[in-house]
C-alpha cells in the first residue's frame, strides 16, 4: 500500500480531494495540519487508511523528516504567498513525488533554478488546481483537437478568457492579491503576444466583454499576463496569445478595483488587509449569486479556421479538489511525465479532462 502525506487537508478543497483519492486508490493518507484537526466525517469506511498529524511547514527539518517517509506528498497548504516553495523543496531534496495545488509563478522560477543545480528523481507537479492548472490543460486539449481536425499549415493563435465567482477564503484571497502584485516581481500590466513576442497593450484596448453560460450576460474582462500560458505558447509554437480574466462577483470586483487603484499590495500587511476585504466582499456576492468558474478558449490559424470551447463549473473549490485528487491518483499509477513542471506539462491532458468530466464537476460546451 502506497503512503500519501496530505498537507493542508483542513481547507475547503482538501476534504473533497482526500475523499476522491481514497475512493479511487488503495493508498493510505496521513493528513497534516498546523493546529486544527481535519473533518473526517462521512469517511468512516476509510478509517483504517486515514490518520492525522500536526506539521509545521515552516520548520525545514521537521518538514523534510516527515516528507521523506512517503511515496507522494499532496500539498494544499496555503496561501502560496506565505508557504512559498517549502513543500516542493523538501520533496525535491528527498526524492519524493509531490503534487502542489499552488505555486504560481514563483514555483516556475524555483523549478527553472533547481533544474540547473540537481535533477529531481521523482515527479514534481506544481499548479495542480484551476488557475493555474486546468487553465493550461483545457487549452492544450483544444489545440490538439484543432490540429487533428484542420491540419493547419500556419502557426496557430490562442485566445483564452477565464472568470470566477465564489466566497473566497482569506488564504485564496491572499494569493489573488499576491498575483496582482506580480508574485513578488514587477507586475507586467496589460500585455499580449504577437509573433511570439510580448507586447504592451494600452489599458483602454485591454478591456472587452465576454459571455459565459453562468454569468447572466456579458461580463467585463481585462487582458493580463499568465506565465503558465506563455510557456504553453512556446511549447506549442503558437503565433499569438491573448489572455483575459476577471473576478465577476460585483462586490469582489469593486474590492479588487480599489486594491489595484490604490496599489494596496505593496507589503504583506497591505496584502493581508486587502485579502480580508476581498473575502468579505466575495462572501456578500454569494448572497445573491451562485459560485461560478468558466474558461473560454478559441484557437485559430491564418487560413481562417477557428475552434471554440467553453468549460464551466458551479463550485470552484470542488473543481480544485477534483483536479488535485485526479492528479494524485495519476501519479500513484505512474501516469505522469518524469521531471518537474506545471499540470499541463506533467499529466496527459486528455486523461485528466476525461476524469474531471466523469466527476460531474465540470461541463464543456
Amino acid at each position: 500500500m502506497k503512503k500519501i502525506l496530505f498537507i493542508g487537508g483542513s481547507g475547503k478543497a482538501g476534504r473533497d480531494a482526500i475523499s476522491y483519492i481514497l475512493e479511487h486508490s488503495d493508498a493510505s493518507i496521513r493528513v497534516s495540519t498546523l493546529n486544527s484537526r481535519p473533518d473526517f466525517s462521512g469517511l468512516d469506511r476509510y478509517a483504517s487508511r486515514l490518520s492525522h498529524c500536526h506539521l509545521d511547514v515552516f520548520s525545514e527539518q521537521e518538514l523534510r523528516s516527515e516528507v521523506e517517509r512517503y511515496d507522494l506528498v499532496v500539498s494544499a497548504a496555503g496561501p502560496s504567498c506565505i508557504t512559498g516553495t517549502r513543500v516542493i523543496d523538501a520533496a525535491w531534496n528527498t526524492g519524493t513525488a509531490v503534487v502542489d495545488v499552488g505555486g504560481y509563478d514563483p514555483a516556475f522560477r524555483y523549478i527553472d533554478r533547481k533544474k540547473q543545480e540537481v535533477q529531481n528523481t521523482a515527479p514534481v507537479i506544481i499548479n495542480a488546481g484551476l488557475l493555474p492548472g486546468l487553465s493550461g490543460v483545457f487549452p492544450l486539449e483544444l489545440i490538439r483537437e484543432f490540429r487533428n481536425r484542420y491540419r493547419p499549415s500556419s502557426r496557430m493563435s490562442l485566445d483564452e478568457c477565464y472568470v470566477g465567482r465564489d466566497a473566497w477564503s482569506v488564504n485564496s484571497s491572499r494569493d489573488i492579491i499576491y498575483g496582482m502584485a506580480g508574485f513578488g516581481e514587477k507586475p507586467r500590466g496589460t500585455v499580449h503576444f504577437r509573433n511570439g513576442k510580448l507586447e504592451k497593450v494600452p489599458f483602454f484596448k485591454a478591456l472587452r466583454k465576454q459571455t459565459f453560460p453562468g454569468t447572466g450576460g456579458p461580463v467585463p474582462v481585462m487582458m493580463l499576463y499568465a506565465e503558465e500560458l506563455a510557456r504553453l505558447m512556446r511549447e506549442q509554437n503558437l503565433r499569438d496569445l491573448d489572455v483575459y480574466g476577471a473576478n465577476i462577483g460585483k462586490r469582489a470586483a469593486r474590492s479588487l478595483m480599489f486594491t489595484g487603484l490604490f496599489r494596496r499590495f505593496r507589503n504583506m500587511d497591505q496584502i493581508n488587509a486587502s485579502a480580508r476585504r476581498l473575502a468579505r466582499a466575495s462572501a456578500a456576492d454569494l448572497k445573491t449569486a451562485e459560485p461560478y468558474y468558466g474558461i473560454t478558449c478559441r484557437v485559430g490559424d491564418l487560413e481562417g479556421h477557428t475552434l471554440t470551447r467553453t468549460l464551466s463549473m458551479g463550485n470552484t473549490y470542488r473543481g480544485t479538489a477534483m483536479i488535485l485528487g485526479i492528479t494524485a491518483c495519476m501519479v500513484l499509477e505512474g501516469r505522469c511525465a518524469d521531471g518537474a513542471g506545471s499540470l499541463h506539462q506533467m499529466v496527459p491532458s486528455d486523461q485528466i479532462m476525461n476524469a474531471l468530466l466523469e466527476t460531474g464537476a465540470a461541463r464543456i460546451a
